[in-house]
């Protein structure tokens, strides 16, 4: 089978301490350096394992993530791309991206990624109100992320995505607004902006008793908020937590909404690839002292026909641009019957057709989840 260009997923799961609301598989990389190295040496062979299995593949993006990425050394990071580049084909203008804590990375680690070919950086800042950060975990105030976001900008990054989150305990609309005041005074290129998840087994969720939490109405506020705002200020929309200035859409996410294909690399990293979703098992340890990566992966869903389509149908209907009509008949055979029966929803004001296209309105995506499940199951 010939396979388009890929996207590439590589997790690093090593972090300098656990956020109070993340549920992501992450180790605290304290006493950990000879696991660090001994991680990075596997993701090599992992890298020269999949060439093997799967033959010349053409990359489009990759995307660094965790964890935080940047609790690697510049060294870890030059024999991660080394192996990359010369197990993969990638595009003369692939989008790579890693992501970032403002407290782990200094001038020469910046500019010995960007020298890799690291075109795009991603700052989790999550809210430019110190005591909010601290709430959540953060290791970095406000002036931290001001100050690496400069020294990203010194190094040569031209493409940055910022990270806001809100719905945070005792947030309101002030604070909220002064964080997003903050953060476009940056002129980022790309902001994500994400509703707070009370995940268990998070410090967060384990002392919620102690906070007290914006209601639903108010978080829905908050979220329009944020829209009404970036739009204000240049951002477009183009997926349900995404916006960026005109051109600046981030390909990989993109790639992930249009059904694409990639390969995940790293203990707990996921890939889609020949209609099969797997995953390597969240254990550092295992995947360090792995030789045959893939024959560890445990398959979590083989795609049918059926089960390719409304997939496809949800993420399409995540992206403003919505679903058209018209779509790829490899990804689905007819749409209609997804216009027809969202026509309800037209009705009270929570999607709209126009131009042959469906999609969500504003208010619509509060409720997404909601109407996604009646819109493609019932």
């Amino acid at each position: 089978m010939k396979h388009s260009k890929i996207g590439i997923y590589i997790h690093v799961p090593f972090c300098v301490s656990k956020c109070a609301y993340c549920d992501f598989y992450s180790l605290r990389q304290a006493g950990l350096e000879g696991l660090k190295d001994r991680y990075v040496d596997a993701l090599c062979r992992q890298f020269r394992e999949a060439k093997r299995r799967f033959g010349d593949l053409t990359a489009s993006s990759v995307f660094m993530g965790g964890g935080t990425p940047t609790a690697l050394t510049a060294e870890h990071f030059s024999a991660i791309f080394k192996e990359l580049k010369s197990c993969f084909d990638l595009t003369p203008d692939a989008e790579i991206t890693v992501e970032s804590n403002p407290a782990t990375f200094d001038a020469d680690k910046l500019c010995a990624m960007r020298s890799l070919g690291v075109n795009r950086l991603s700052m989790g800042i999550q809210s430019a109100n110190d005591a909010e950060l601290k709430l959540l975990g953060r290791i970095h105030t406000f002036k931290d992320a001001e100050d690496a976001f400069y020294l990203a900008r010194g190094c040569g990054f031209s493409n940055i995505n910022l990270d806001v989150m809100y719905g945070i305990p005792s947030q309101t609309s002030e604070s909220f607004g002064n964080t997003l005041t903050a953060l476009t005074a940056l002129s980022a290129e790309h902001i994500s902006v994400y509703g707070l998840q009370l995940e268990e087994g998070t410090p967060l969720y384990e002392k919620r008793e102690n906070y007290v939490f914006p209601d639903e109405d108010a978080v829905c506020e908050l979220n329009r908020q944020a829209r009404l705002f970036l739009e204000s200020k240049g951002y477009g929309r183009y997926e349900i937590s995404n916006y960026s200035k005109a051109g600046c859409e981030c390909r990989h996410n993109l790639l992930y909404w249009n059904q694409g294909e990639y390969l995940g690399f790293g203990s707990g990293a996921y890939s889609f690839f020949d209609n099969r979703r797997f995953s390597f098992p969240e254990n550092a340890e295992l995947f360090s002292g792995a030789d045959n990566f893939f024959d560890l992966t445990h398959t979590d869903e083989i795609l049918t026909k059926e089960d390719a389509e409304r997939e496809y149908v949800m993420l399409r209907l995540r992206l403003c641009e919505g679903l058209s009509l018209h779509p790829d008949p490899e990804k689905l055979s007819d749409a209609s019957p997804y216009f027809k029966k969202a026509e309800r929803y037209v009705k009270a004001g929570l999607m709209e057709i126009n131009d042959g296209r469906l999609y969500f309105t504003p208010d619509g995506f509060n409720v997404s989840n909601a109407i996604l499940s009646e819109l493609i199951f019932d």
